[in-house]
């Protein structure tokens, strides 16, 4: 008699069981429903993939069954929206328009800065240099006021919005014709005050980390900041600058004898930013919606109490006031 081992019967039973799994994976091939046509694949959101069959290491053949596949859900496209172009978006009068927000809008018919005896530009050929007329009257207007009150004084603009606004680098904001970057007064060691097209960096005691012989001048940036935070046509909501820096500015202001309220209108306005560096080399200022564009430009709280939002203005979706957000 044939004796077979218990090695021998295994493998038999082995291959026995793997050709019927073969045959059972043939069918599900076979029978796999037919895909659909190129127009539907098109028109609709999911597809399926056709069954295929695959051969692990022990030799069985198993069939995966069909998924749906899904399209990708681009993350762009649950941002909120730049406000879209419409008919209207035109100035019939011949003024800017500010539309949206100052991290998410666009600026209509913007005005253009330029240098003077009293303003220069840090970067003249640039292209973002516009801004709304509020704005760029506001510029000129603290500019003169400052070298009124101290002859020789020349302001330093940087960066505003592009001609038509929305998004450059490196800002977040910028974008409506609302911000503006200036450049801190700075005098030498002797107290003459220094033309400079740069912006640097300053300590809490005035000195500068550039150059040892720069000083901050906190009577002149004092003026600014006084001139920016009482002017009745374009009311400043923020000035960022760095939390060091504003303790001498409102040390100055009363020292030369601010009054109550320009010192609460200052430490008020005046904000390091919680985003966006602490802004120890330039202060930025942000105006409120100019009036005339309240319809469709977009204010953030707070709205500070001597602030008149009048009528016109677009409807508060939130209350919440959270730490500002600059650049």
């Amino acid at each position: 008699m044939l004796r077979l081992s218990r090695a021998s019967v295994l493998l038999a039973c082995s291959l026995a069981a793997s050709a019927a799994l073969g045959q059972e994976a043939s069918t599900a091939v076979e029978t796999t429903p037919e895909a659909p046509s190129t127009v539907e694949a098109e028109t609709t959101t999911t597809t399926t993939i056709t069954t295929r069959t695959e051969t692990p290491r022990h030799g069985h053949r198993v069939t995966k069954a069909a998924r749906p596949h899904r399209r990708r859900t681009s993350r762009h496209s649950k941002r909120a929206s730049v406000p879209q172009r419409r008919g209207h978006d035109v100035s019939t009068d011949g003024t800017s328009l500010s539309i949206g927000r100052h991290n998410r809008g666009r600026l209509v018919n913007g005005a253009e800065v330029r240098e003077s005896p009293v303003l220069r530009l840090k970067q003249p050929g640039s292209n973002q240099r516009f801004g709304t007329d509020e704005l760029v009257a506001l510029l000129d207007r603290v500019a003169h006021r400052v070298d009124e009150r101290t002859p020789g004084s020349r302001l330093t603009v940087g960066d505003l919005s592009l001609e038509r606004g929305g998004r450059f680098r490196p800002h977040r904001s910028h974008q409506s014709g609302r911000d503006a970057d200036v450049g801190f007064y700075v005098v030498d060691t002797a107290g003459a005050l220094l033309e400079l097209r740069r912006f640097f960096v300053f300590r809490r005691d005035g000195t500068s980390r550039s150059d040892a012989s720069y000083r901050y001048d906190f009577v002149r940036n004092w003026e600014l900041v006084e001139a920016l935070v009482t002017d009745v046509e374009a009311p400043v909501q923020w000035i960022f600058i760095a939390r060091e820096l504003q303790v001498g500015l409102l040390a100055e202001g009363m020292r030369q004898g601010a009054s109550e309220d320009t010192i609460l209108r200052a430490s008020t306005i005046m904000s390091q930013p919680s985003r966006g560096g602490r802004h120890r080399d330039h202060f930025h200022v942000r105006i409120y919606c100019p009036a005339n564009d309240r319809a469709r430009c977009d204010d953030d709280p707070p709205f500070h109490p001597w602030f008149d939002r009048g009528a016109g203005a677009a409807p508060v979706t939130s209350t919440r006031v959270v730490t500002p957000d600059a650049d």
